[in-house]
Order: C-alpha cells, then structure tokens, then sequence
C-alpha cells in the first residue's frame, strides 16, 4: 500500500512540474503579462548561460542541483506574478493552489477592547 501511494505522489508531482512549465512557458509569450515580470526567467537563462555557478558543474550530480532548483523556483515565481485572470485564461486549474495574496486574505481576531479617557482610566 505505502509503495503504492508512493508512486502515486511521484506522478503526481511530475504531473503538476509539466503542467506549471508549459503554464510558464504560454505565460512568457503572452504580450498581456507585464514586462518587469518576464525578467524572473529571462534571469533563470542568463544565470544558466553564465560561467559562474554557486555549485561547481564537473561535481556529477551536484553541479546540476542548483540549476534545477532555480529553473523550478523562477518558474513558480513567475506564475505567482502573473495575474489570476490570465492564468486562468490560459488553462491554469482553479482548485489548484496558488500563491498567497494578502489583498484577497480574510483574518478575523477576537479580542476585548476597553474605552480610556486621556487619563488613560476606563470609562
């Protein structure tokens, strides 16, 4: 049962990467997304095409980690700023979570407050 469940997660998880890549990608050709936010891959690609690395590339394996990771991070941080109307439009799944925005957040607090006068003793 566990490695079933396993296997589930792990189709599921490459399931999800395709489809935030391809989301990615319709994202960056659409004239509509602002401009200051297709600079979030087009940095992704100058990183990758330049010399320097934070891992060395000759470490097998350990080299192409840090490439990875900030290939996966710049595609989930471009989709989270392109806005919600688009990536719907462009087939993005609703019940899918998506980035926290506080401007959409509710909070509720309870609480007791009590009235003072400028002398600072309640009324």
């Amino acid at each position: 049962m566990g490695v079933e469940m396993a296997k589930q997660h792990s189709v599921s998880f490459f399931a999800d990467l395709l489809q935030s890549l391809r989301m990615a990608w319709r994202l960056l050709w659409d004239r509509r997304m602002p401009l200051w936010t297709k600079l979030v891959p087009l940095g992704a690609v100058f990183y990758l095409l330049w010399p320097a690395d934070i891992l060395l590339d000759p470490v097998l394996g350990l080299g192409q980690l840090d490439d990875l990771a900030l290939i996966l991070l710049a595609a989930h941080l471009f989709i989270a700023l392109a806005p919600e109307h688009l990536k719907l439009e462009l087939g993005a799944d609703p019940s899918r979570p998506q980035a926290f925005d506080a401007t959409r957040a509710s909070v509720e607090v309870e609480g007791k407050t009590r009235l003072l006068d400028e002398d600072g003793l309640q009324r």
